[in-house]
């Protein structure tokens, strides 16, 4: 029997997060950079939020 190799993802998961002008925020995960943006590059969504700005008194 031959030695069986451990098919690999050829992509890492990456984290991907973004925060909007009034306080969004999202996070996805992905399968290429941001900065790659290209065919097949695929993001799921796992969360979004929003920020609550408060002064210091």
């Amino acid at each position: 029997m031959g030695k069986h190799k451990r098919n690999r993802n050829k992509y890492n998961p990456l984290l991907d997060n973004w925060y909007g002008e009034t306080g969004e925020i999202k996070v996805w995960l992905t399968n290429a950079r941001s900065e790659r943006n290209r065919i097949g590059r695929v993001l799921h969504e796992l969360g979004s939020g929003q920020a609550q700005w408060r002064e210091n008194q």
